[in-house]
């Protein structure tokens, strides 16, 4: 275990290693391009096959920089390809990391009381699942910033209007990383589930998730709330937000049908959209939580109190059914 999560963090750095390897060329790059320019080549010629050096005033300086940058665009296409390959190294210790810690849950089940044991495990899961999307967008896009600003440095002495082309690139990335992260926070801060209802909580999240309204979204009730306890709200606002995240992300539809139904004693909650639909073979007992933890989340939310899970695809459609007890037994 300890040696799976020290070579991810080495398989990690060496792709930052190899980001600043590739910086330095691309400014070389730079440098041979404006040296080309100033002896009177056109850059859009360069690749052009009848291209030729003697046509130029000094045609031993031209050919000198053109070897250059010959030289230095093949260390990028190989370090492009070495990034490659840590980045799939790394890809791999994780997945293994991950399963070798599922197989670790499995022996404690010996000891540990089924609903505690189902608490642990989506403990960890929703740690798992915001790891991997911190690391897949804000940190991705943080290294890249980091790529950009290291570019810039180099740029500045030679190319400043290059130097300022990559400042407003860099400041607008930096806004979406600050988007991503208020997102965030947004999804992990629980609502005040207490004063306000559970429909009310799912409209305010909506919203604020879908500020570009590229999606029509419809909200409709069927009975009163009544007396749902905490912790069936608290799951059913939980579950629907993860559901509705994957219309927005995955369906590529314009519209999304989220139906709660208020029963004697259960609440039945469905969110379908029109999107493309998915494969089912996702749900596989061996597939499910690999990759997807957020379908393993809304299950295991589901029936830690009591309640069940059913996601389908419909008609090229996808359609989420989760009904809970409105008052569950005794969460140990």
């Amino acid at each position: 275990m300890i040696g799976l999560d020290i070579s991810s963090t080495q398989y990690l750095e060496m792709t930052y290693f190899i980001d600043s390897l590739i910086t330095d060329c691309e400014a070389r790059l730079v440098y041979y391009d404006q040296q080309l320019s100033s002896l009177g080549v056109d850059l859009k010629k360069l690749d052009d096959p009848s291209f030729v050096s003697s046509d130029y005033f000094n045609p031993s300086s031209v050919d000198y920089f053109l070897e250059l940058r010959k030289k230095d665009k093949d260390v990028m296409e190989k370090l492009y390809g070495l990034k490659r390959y840590y980045l799939n190294l790394l890809s791999i210790s994780e997945f293994t990391l991950y399963n070798a810690s599922d197989k670790n849950n499995d022996i404690d089940e010996l000891n540990v009381p089924g609903k505690n044991l189902k608490k642990l495990k989506l403990r960890e899961l929703e740690r798992s699942k915001f790891s991997s999307d911190l690391h897949d967008s804000s940190i991705q896009l943080l290294t890249g910033l980091v790529h950009k600003c290291e570019l810039i440095s180099r740029l500045m002495d030679f190319d400043v209007t290059r130097s300022r082309m990559e400042l407003s690139s860099v400041i607008s990335d930096l806004k979406n990383a600050i988007s991503d992260l208020r997102g965030f926070i947004f999804n992990l801060r629980a609502p005040s589930l207490t004063d306000f209802s559970l429909v009310e909580s799912i409209e305010d999240y909506c919203n604020y998730k879908n500020k570009d309204r590229k999606v029509k979204v419809v909200i409709k009730t069927v009975g009163e709330e009544g007396d749902l306890s905490p912790v069936s709200k608290s799951n059913l606002y939980r579950i629907c937000q993860e559901a509705f995240n994957n219309v927005l992300s995955h369906s590529d539809g314009d519209r999304a049908d989220i139906i709660i139904t208020y029963n004697e004693n259960n609440v039945v909650l469905t969110v379908k959209d029109n999107g493309s639909g998915f494969d089912e073979s996702l749900l596989s007992d061996d597939r499910l939580g690999k990759k997807n933890f957020g379908l393993l989340i809304m299950k295991e939310r589901a029936e830690i109190i009591g309640g069940s899970f059913e996601i389908k695809s419909v008609d090229h459609c996808t359609e989420v059914n989760v009904s809970v007890p409105k008052t569950p037994e005794d969460i140990i």
